[in-house]
């Protein structure tokens, strides 16, 4: 697992001469980040990213006796993994892998009182070709499969069912 880290980790070592970026450090830090920040928020990039998303929410079970809402917990894996295919043209896979689900629900032998269950949920994994901005500008577009696993190790996590369908973004 550590060496898995150290690799997503990794990145290219150099050295600058320090005379070059006098004046100019500040301007071109803030200039980078601010690319590196349109890239990532960016559903086509070029740029490969790895993120966790952790969701909290209320719902209610649906139970008349019941006292109140309850809390439902998710954490999601969600790296987008662009590969260039030509000069213009990506193939863009964004995996979403529930990684923990805690879904309150009503109890089989009781349904008026609630239980719990924590388990991984289904995977869903998108894919888009999508057009480099030399072709298309400022528009970001994209057209592919999106697909459900059901890799839910619950019957309250999982809908137990394999899906596929067409997936197609068009944005300015």
């Amino acid at each position: 697992m550590f060496w898995l880290v150290a690799i997503l980790f990794a990145g290219p070592i150099r050295a600058e001469d320090p005379a070059s970026l006098e004046g100019s450090e500040e301007k071109a830090e803030k200039g980078d980040l601010t690319e590196i920040n349109k890239q990532l928020t960016n559903p086509v990039s070029e740029l490969w990213s790895i993120t966790f998303q952790q969701n909290n929410f209320r719902i209610s079970p649906g139970i008349p006796f019941d006292q109140g809402e309850r809390w439902s917990s998710n954490l999601l894996f969600q790296p987008v993994l662009p590969i260039a295919l030509t000069p213009n043209w990506n193939l863009i896979t964004r995996p979403v892998i529930p990684l923990f689900v805690s879904q309150p629900h009503p109890q089989a032998d009781d349904p008026t009182h609630i239980d719990r269950t924590t388990a991984f949920g289904d995977i869903t994994l998108l894919q888009l070709l999508s057009p480099s901005p030399k072709l298309v500008g400022n528009w970001l577009l994209g057209v592919g499969p999106s697909w459900i696993f059901p890799a839910g190790t619950s019957m309250w996590t999982s809908n137990g069912k394999w899906q596929v369908g067409p997936a197609v973004l068009a944005a300015l």
